[in-house]
């Protein structure tokens, strides 16, 4: 299992991989401290990620106008990526609109515990590509 960080947040992305690896599930990890970054990759299209925790709030692009140019592109239209909002907003206007993406699996406030991580990671093991 692939999965991505995509957050402007150092200690968050190392603090979550390490929470990950506590699961003891095997996955690789890419780190991505911007959505320009993450975009750039994503757009060449070869091995994406099975599971993306995309954060809303960055400087430069945030994770709203991902999201927007994921759908232009149709990166992840087809499925096969669990794509997570991983903020630290409990907003409920962020939650409508993250529940306007048809590729957003679920809306998650950190911080995100172990026991979310292997809830997430064994519905992936169970249904690779849904």
């Amino acid at each position: 299992m692939k999965i991505a960080i995509i957050d402007d947040d150092k200690v968050y992305r190392v603090l979550a991989g390490k929470i990950m690896e506590s699961t003891k599930i095997p996955f690789s990890l890419e780190h991505f401290d911007d959505a320009e970054e993450a975009l750039d990759i994503f757009l060449k299209g070869d091995n994406l990620p099975d599971v993306v925790f995309l954060d809303l709030n960055m400087p430069t692009m945030d994770g709203w106008e991902l999201l927007d140019l994921l759908n232009e592109h149709k990166i992840f239209s087809l499925g096969g990526c669990k794509l997570y909002i991983v903020s630290s907003s409990n907003n409920e206007e962020d939650r409508k609109k993250a529940a306007s993406f048809p590729q957003i699996t679920d809306y998650l406030v950190k911080p995100i515990l172990k026991e979310k991580y292997l809830e997430i990671f064994k519905t992936f093991e169970l249904n690779p590509g849904s």
